[in-house]
């Protein structure tokens, strides 16, 4: 008897909590409590579903669709079992590849975590700069590049008129 009691003083004492979360601490005095209201809400749910018959069709429909919601569904659907095996045998190579490479980071770890590489962050401010012209050289270095092909490029048909002259000189003093 005892613990029947304890127990609707728990109930009780989380109904209120729940009418504070859902109303605020200070609510209104006039306001309904929940567990009423959401009684009332179940019974007009009931009997509209009792009332309807297509709201009956789709309450007996949902556990047929249910299934159809999980994001597998439509892969077990179109992939079997021997199309992914052959897809996991086709990308074998490259998977042994990517376990190679990070066995090989794990390795790598104890340098990648090393003090030296922890304290190079204070160097990124001296290195800007330095980035920031090798940028700029490259930039020249492309101007340059694209000049120099264009004079080469222009010499180069300079040369073959010249050739195609001596050629005709030639043929004309031979005859």
């Amino acid at each position: 008897m005892e613990s029947d009691i304890d127990t609707i003083n728990s109930l009780e004492k989380r109904i209120n909590e729940l009418n504070k979360l859902v109303f605020g601490s200070n609510s209104n005095e006039n306001v309904q409590p929940i567990c009423p209201r959401l009684n009332a809400f179940a019974q007009l749910l009931s009997g509209t579903e009792k009332s309807k018959p297509v709201v009956k069709e789709l309450f007996q429909k949902i556990p047929t669709i249910e299934p159809m919601l999980d994001p597998n569904f439509i892969d077990n659907l179109v992939i079997s079992n021997n199309a992914r095996f052959m897809l996991i045998q086709a990308e074998e190579e490259r998977i042994r590849n990517a376990i190679e490479t990070l066995k090989s980071i794990d390795k790598s770890k104890a340098i990648l975590d090393s003090e030296h590489i922890k304290s190079s962050s204070s160097d990124i401010g001296k290195l800007q700069p330095i980035a920031m012209t090798v940028a700029d050289q490259y930039e020249v270095s492309n101007e340059l590049s694209m000049k120099v092909r264009s004079l080469v490029e222009e010499y180069n048909s300079i040369i073959k008129l010249i050739s195609l002259q001596f050629i005709g000189w030639d043929e004309y003093l031979s005859k």
